[in-house]
């Protein structure tokens, strides 16, 4: 019988899950509003943070997608205590929880989200729970244009530190991988570049931008898992991908 694999967010990582799927799974999804992505899964169900939990024990894994929010934690506390232990339980979380440095998974958690406090705090809560954690960084890819982050500023600030990017479809692809021997994982492209190296290579017209050395500390994040070290990534070099994106 075929798997089923429950997506709770139906959102732009979720289209590369479906896309990265390969008939693996069967594949359920949550979403809040009507939208094309909801066609693409065997089956989807309305459902948003606050509402009552439907029955999820015919599923053999379940990730949580949902943005970072207030009642995100509620949802967690609701959720784990009804999965069973033959069930996996994945939470999407970020790198913006850790601080700067050389960071791997055993790096404190003392960074400060955009969002707030809310993925330290479902972290912390998960901290003791039989639930993966998987710490993207900034998801890029043909639809998520890394350009676009600085496009109405024209300013790229910090260029002597290192980008901390992953393709959302190698995120996709490790999400579907067989089995997890670790709790927590770090997800970013192997191949690392300075901002400066970065962009100024895949920027095609750089009269208007303006590339600025400050001193802001650096946050090189990196993996220690045998998994992630041995995962074949797709795009495992961006700067190469962007590249040919911008300049074909």
């Amino acid at each position: 019988m075929q798997p089923r694999l429950l997506i709770f967010g139906l959102g732009h990582l979720a289209s590369k899950i479906i896309e990265a799927n390969c008939q693996k799974f069967l594949i359920h999804g949550t979403f809040r509003s009507p939208k094309p992505i909801n066609k693409l899964v065997n089956k989807s169900i309305q459902f948003e943070l606050g509402d009552e939990l439907f029955d999820i024990s015919s599923y053999d894994r379940i990730v949580i997608n949902f943005p970072p929010q207030e009642k995100l934690l509620s949802f967690l506390k609701e959720l784990l205590p009804l999965l069973a232990k033959d069930q996996t339980c994945l939470f999407v979380s970020s790198t913006s929880v850790y601080g700067i440095g050389n960071i791997n998974e055993s790096s404190p958690l003392d960074g400060m989200p955009r969002s707030g406090s809310y993925l330290l705090d479902c972290e912390k809560y998960l901290s003791d729970k039989d639930c993966v954690i998987i710490r993207p960084g900034g998801l890029v890819d043909e639809g998520r244009d890394p350009v676009n982050f600085f496009k109405k500023s024209k300013t790229i600030k910090g260029i002597q530190n290192h980008i901390n990017y992953i393709h959302t479809f190698d995120l996709a692809r490790f999400i579907l991988r067989e089995n997890y021997q670790a709790d927590t994982y770090n997800l970013i492209a192997p191949l690392s570049y300075t901002k400066k190296d970065f962009y100024q290579a895949i920027i095609k017209d750089q009269k208007e931008w303006e590339f600025i050395k400050d001193e802001t500390p650096d946050r090189l994040i990196s993996s220690m898992r045998a998994e992630v070290k041995s995962f074949d990534f797709t795009y495992p070099d961006l700067l190469k991908y962007f590249t040919t994106l911008h300049h074909s």
